[in-house]
């Protein structure tokens, strides 16, 4: 089963994976990890950072379009990567996947032609290049407030890394730069995002998913740990199936 893990910057999405990966061991399932974009693996990915370091413009000057397809294309180029470890193990878990690109480049685009540029996107990634569709995706809700501190504690991100395995997928490990992508600087855009992966979520384009609530009740964000005992136990009905 493919599991897409998704959320804005800062929410968590690469712990949760890699807490995910852990737990699904431990209960005795063959699983793989694959984080999107796959820097320093396929070839768009260089062009990936390049947008996002602002080598292409400011976030407002680089056409949504050409960002998805860029987004999209890095993800076709790790096809049969997806596709072997899918056959090969029960889960393959996503450090996010096609909603990353509905949500964080739909949230550019005019509410008027936001429903057909999804259309486009979901069409791309899963009628041309034909990528498999997740058999759950969790939303990590992490509120913007919290994400911009865990953000600035992270430090700054990078797009140049040593190789480290996972599983059989090559995921990346983080060397800092000298400042935020064009993403994670623009908080009136990460609230767009935010808010766009909510619209997702009601027009079905991320069904089957889960909402994970990353804030307590009281306000305060919860553990990492707590987070992690519920992603697993929504994999893990989503396992057993229909009862």
């Amino acid at each position: 089963m493919l599991v897409a893990i998704e959320g804005i910057d800062g929410s968590g999405k690469g712990t949760q994976a890699k807490m995910l990966l852990e737990r699904a061991r431990e209960e005795g399932c063959t699983a793989a990890l694959l984080s999107f974009p796959q820097y320093q693996v396929t070839l768009s990915s260089k062009w990936i950072a390049e947008y996002l370091k602002g080598d292409f413009g400011e976030l407002n000057e680089v056409p949504p379009l050409f960002a998805g397809m860029l987004f999209a294309l890095d993800r076709f180029e790790s096809k049969n990567q997806i596709m072997r470890s899918l056959n090969k193990h029960d889960l393959v878990i996503m450090d996010r996947y096609v909603a990353s690109n509905l949500a964080y480049q739909g949230a550019r685009v005019e509410n008027d032609d936001r429903a057909d540029f999804v259309d486009r996107l979901l069409k791309l990634e899963y009628e041309i290049y034909r990528l498999p569709v997740p058999g759950l995706t969790l939303f990590l809700d992490m509120p913007v407030a919290f994400s911009e501190h865990l953000i600035s504690e992270r430090g700054t991100r990078t797009y140049t890394a040593d190789d480290e395995i996972i599983g059989d997928i090559v995921e990346l490990d983080d060397i800092s730069t000298d400042r935020y992508d064009i993403h994670e600087e623009n908080t009136e855009f990460l609230h767009a995002v935010h808010k766009m992966y909510y619209e997702l979520i009601k027009s079905n384009d991320m069904y089957p998913h889960e909402v994970i609530n990353c804030q307590n009740e009281d306000g305060r964000l919860r553990s990492r740990e707590d987070i992690a005992r519920e992603v697993w136990s929504a994999v893990e009905e989503k396992f057993k199936g229909p009862q």
